[in-house]
């Protein structure tokens, strides 16, 4: 097998080894990449970028080796063979292809997980003297002039380490600004920049807007933020303001304000709400 098919099978893995589908990971043992051009003419195939059998998983052009998510889904059904050889291939049969569990587990499984990182409070924080967590709420509460020196804002503790480490494990990151215009949104991204956040686009609420539609629009799998002891608590947060099933789809991870985030995993996982 050449290099870039390798590296292909390799990162694939590598992004399906965090999730727990199956008793044992997906093994690349006698798996193969062909390139094989001339099957996807044939009308079947036409629709389709990629193909996986037992043990090969076979691609319309060599360009596709750098698709990621393609080889990502392929090697899933890869994975799903190993474990239900007979079953998942007959389940085509039987369910046909567009409603086929196998093939939504394997779209889920290989698309990149979207963490949504509330900004203030959560990921950044007012410049203040190094206080204590509760005087930083205290400062809130009263509204100190610091506040609102948002160019000046700086990561909370280990922040920054820790979204790099959830960008490096394969999370698309998204930001979430409690600011509502554009100036203080570009104040938001200078300080992201300036500090080494990872590149991500920054979103913010419109008019006639809560927190929980834009994270909504957002499609994301994982919300982290803060607790917003300073401005009410848990109704002031973004996930109960999710809807019913998205509130269940996404999964919550809620720190203290101001606590910073070196505390989490460095692999956070899309699931079930917590």
């Amino acid at each position: 097998m050449d290099t870039a098919k390798h590296t292909a099978l390799t990162r694939a893995k590598e992004r399906l080894d965090r999730l727990e589908l199956y008793p044992r990971p997906v093994s690349l043992r006698g798996v193969s990449i062909w390139i094989a051009p001339r099957l996807f003419r044939l009308p079947w195939f036409r629709r389709f970028d990629g193909y996986a059998a037992h043990w090969t998983i076979l691609l319309r052009s060599r360009e596709l080796l750098a698709d990621e998510e393609l080889v990502a889904h392929e090697l899933c059904h890869v994975w799903q063979m190993q474990h239900r050889p007979v079953r998942m291939p007959l389940s085509y049969l039987v369910r046909g292809y567009a409603s086929n569990p196998y093939e939504r587990e394997a779209r889920e499984a290989s698309r990149r997980r979207r963490v949504l990182v509330f900004l203030h409070g959560t990921a950044i924080m007012h410049a203040a003297a190094a206080v204590p967590r509760e005087e930083r709420i205290a400062q809130v509460v009263r509204g100190d002039a610091g506040i609102r020196d948002f160019d000046a804002y700086v990561p909370t503790p280990g922040a920054v380490a820790k979204v790099r480490a959830w960008e490096a494990r394969g999370a698309e990151i998204v930001y979430l600004s409690s600011h509502r215009d554009l100036a203080g949104v570009a104040a938001d991204e200078r300080v992201l920049r300036r500090d080494g956040f990872p590149a991500g686009p920054v979103l913010c609420r419109r008019p006639g807007e809560s927190y929980g539609d834009v994270a909504t629009a957002a499609h994301v799998d994982v919300l982290v933020e803060d607790d917003c002891e300073s401005i009410g608590g848990a109704p002031q947060q973004t996930h109960p303001q999710l809807p019913g099933p998205e509130r269940q789809r996404v999964h919550s991870v809620v720190v203290p304000e101001f606590g910073g985030l070196e505390a989490l995993p460095d692999d956070l996982r899309g699931g079930a709400a917590s």
